[in-house]
C-alpha cells in the first residue's frame, strides 16, 4: 500500500493530556497528517471517560502514540495500558510512539517507555532531540528523529516565498490580535505587553521573572499563560510562584490553560514574549518554537543544548541561561532594551524568527515521516 493511502491516527497517551504540551503538539500533528494521507484521526481523552475509547476510530493502518511527557500525567502505568488497548483494538496497524522529552524525564519514567518499547507492541520510534535518538536506538532499532514543528502556528503566516507579503499579512494578524486580547487584560497607552507563555512547573524561569519588576515598570505589563502541572504539589508551585509574582510585579494579569486560539492570538499580540528556561533553550522547547511560528519577537536563554538550533540565523535575543540565573543585570536590562527596540527593527526580528521556522514546518516534517513509515512495512 503507498504510504499516501493509508489511514493514520494520532492518540494522546495519557487520559490527563488534553490541556498540556503533548496535547496541543498531538493536535497540530493531526492537522498536518490531515493534508499528507488518505484519512487522519485524532483520539484524545474526554473529560470524565474512558480512554481510550476505541469504538470512536475507524480502522487505522498507523497509529502515532504520543507518549506523555514528565508533566502530563497523574496515573504513569496509562502509558502502557492506553498502549496495550490500541494495539489490541488494532491488532494489524503499525504502532510508532513519539517519545517526549525521554532526556530529561526520572527513572521510573524512562523504564515506563523503555518497557513500552520491548513488548514486541512497537514497529518504530519517534523522537525530537539527539540525545534522545541516541539513548533510544539502544532500545530499538527503528529510531528516527523528526524536527520538533511548532505546536501552535499561524497557517498564513507559514507561506514561505515572498517575505514583503509575509511583513503585510503579520502586520494585519498582529493588528486584529491586539484589538481582541482576552477578558482581564487591558494596556494603558504606551503600554507594552511582556508574554510568558508555558507550563507553570519548574525549569521554565517563571520563578525568576519577578526580577523584572523594576526593568518594566510603568513600561509593560507582564502576562504569563499557561496549565498547570496535574499533581497537587505542581499546583501548589503553581500558585506560590504566581502569588510572588503579584506580589512584586503590580501590572501583572495571570491567563490559567487558555485555548489553543487564545494561546496563538497573544503570542502574536505580544510585543516581547520571554522565555527564561533555566537550562536553556533546546530542541524540545514546544513555546519555543510556537512564539517564534506566531510571528513572535521572543527572548531567551541559551544554554548547553542550544547550538543545534543555530539560533544566529534567527531574529531571537539570547542570553546565557547561567547569566540570567545569577541575575546578571545586564541580562535583565536586555529584555527591557528589546521592549524599546525601534519598531523597524522588531518587524525584521520577527519576519527572520519565520523564515528560522520555515525549517520546521509540518509539511516538511509530515514528509519524512511519510519516508519512515515506508521502511516499516
Amino acid at each position: 500500500m503507498n504510504v499516501e493511502k493509508m489511514s493514520v491516527l494520532t492518540a494522546v497517551g495519557s487520559r490527563h493530556d488534553q490541556r498540556c504540551g503533548v496535547g496541543t503538539f498531538a493536535r497540530a500533528d493531526f492537522r498536518s497528517l490531515e493534508k499528507c494521507f488518505a484519512r487522519a484521526q485524532l483520539l484524545e481523552p474526554a473529560a470524565g471517560g474512558s480512554y481510550p475509547d476505541c469504538a470512536l476510530v475507524e480502522k487505522p493502518d498507523v497509529i502515532l502514540y504520543h507518549t506523555p511527557t514528565l508533566h502530563d500525567r497523574v496515573r504513569p502505568w496509562n502509558i502502557l495500558t492506553s498502549a496495550i488497548k490500541l494495539r489490541r483494538a488494532f491488532p494489524k496497524a503499525l504502532f510508532i510512539p513519539v517519545v517526549h522529552e525521554f532526556s530529561e524525564a526520572p527513572r521510573h519514567w524512562k523504564l515506563r517507555v523503555l518497557a513500552l518499547l520491548r513488548m514486541g507492541l512497537v514497529h518504530g520510534v519517534i523522537v525530537h532531540t539527539d540525545i534522545d535518538f541516541a539513548a533510544l536506538s539502544r532500545w530499538h532499532r527503528r529510531v528516527v528523529k523528526l524536527p520538533q514543528g511548532p505546536s501552535l502556528f499561524m497557517p498564513e503566516l507559514f507561506a514561505g516565498g515572498n517575505l514583503k507579503a509575509r511583513a503585510v499579512t503579520l502586520q494585519g494578524l498582529r493588528e486584529k490580535a491586539r484589538a481582541s486580547l482576552p477578558q482581564g487584560i487591558s494596556l494603558k497607552d504606551g503600554e507594552k505587553l511582556l508574554l510568558h507563555p508555558g507550563l507553570l512547573v519548574p525549569g521554565k524561569g517563571v520563578n525568576f521573572l519577578g526580577r523584572l519588576a523594576p526593568y518594566i515598570a510603568g513600561n509593560a505589563r507582564l502576562v504569563v499563560m499557561g496549565g498547570l502541572g496535574p499533581k497537587e504539589r505542581d499546583r501548589a508551585y503553581a500558585r506560590q510562584t504566581i502569588d510572588e509574582l503579584r506580589r512584586r510585579v503590580q501590572s501583572l494579569s495571570f491567563i490559567e490553560s487558555p485555548d489553543d486560539d487564545v494561546y496563538a492570538q497573544l503570542l502574536l499580540a505580544a510585543d516581547l514574549i520571554v522565555l527564561p528556561y533555566d537550562a536553556g533553550v533546546s530542541e524540545r522547547r514546544s513555546s519555543f518554537f510556537s512564539a517564534i511560528a506566531c510571528g513572535g519577537n521572543v527572548w531567551t536563554t541559551s544554554g548547553l543544548f542550544t547550538p543545534p538550533l543555530e539560533l544566529e540565523r534567527s531574529g531571537v535575543h539570547v542570553v546565557p541561561a547561567d547569566r540570567w540565573a545569577a541575575g546578571d543585570s545586564s541580562a535583565l536590562e536586555s529584555i527591557a532594551n528589546a521592549l524599546l527596540e525601534p519598531e523597524l527593527k522588531i518587524a525584521e526580528r520577527r519576519l527572520q524568527n519565520l523564515v528560522w521556522s520555515d525549517d520546521r514546518a509540518w509539511e516538511k516534517r509530515a514528509e519524512k515521516l511519510q519516508s519512515f513509515i515506508s521502511i516499516l512495512r
